[in-house]
């Protein structure tokens, strides 16, 4: 069930041409995108969707303990994750696009899922460009509650 983004029409920009997402998360992640530009916040660059497992293995076998997934555990290769960011950042964290998306993101099925000081309960440092579609009720829930996904599944099993 995934589709390429480039394929489609959409309210933000793509950093390659074979980005892929689940439709259902790419329709809310346009609904978000295309919602914040009628609030005159736009510039968003999808950076990373979907990736198989040998790819995450690269990522994985690159990266430092903490900064990325084992291969088989990484929401990316579930394709309801995605990596943003804007042109010219001294940093994400620091753009009126993810001060946006902060107040917004639930609102549309998402959550930033590697928040700040956070790594304890998730296993992975802050990561302010990384969303993860969950749909809007559990957004709204873990957004209301500033909980991480981990404590959120295990307050509620």
């Amino acid at each position: 069930g995934l589709v390429t983004l480039y394929e489609q029409r959409h309210s933000f920009r793509l950093a390659n041409v074979d980005i892929q997402l689940t439709r259902e998360t790419y329709e809310a992640m346009e609904r978000m995108f295309a919602a914040a530009e009628a609030d005159n916040v736009n510039g968003f660059i999808i950076t990373s969707g979907y990736r198989d497992y040998s790819r995450q293995q690269e990522i994985y076998s690159a990266s430092e303990p903490g900064k990325a997934q084992l291969p088989g555990a990484s929401e990316h290769q579930t394709g309801l994750a995605f990596d943003v960011t804007a042109e010219n950042t001294g940093g994400f964290e620091s753009t009126a696009q993810y001060a946006w998306l902060c107040q917004h993101a639930y609102e549309y099925g998402f959550i930033q899922r590697y928040p700040a000081n956070k790594s304890d309960e998730t296993g992975i440092s802050y990561e302010p460009w990384h969303y993860r579609y969950v749909g809007v009720e559990i957004a709204t829930r873990i957004h209301e509650t500033g909980q991480t996904l981990e404590a959120f599944v295990k307050s509620n099993s």
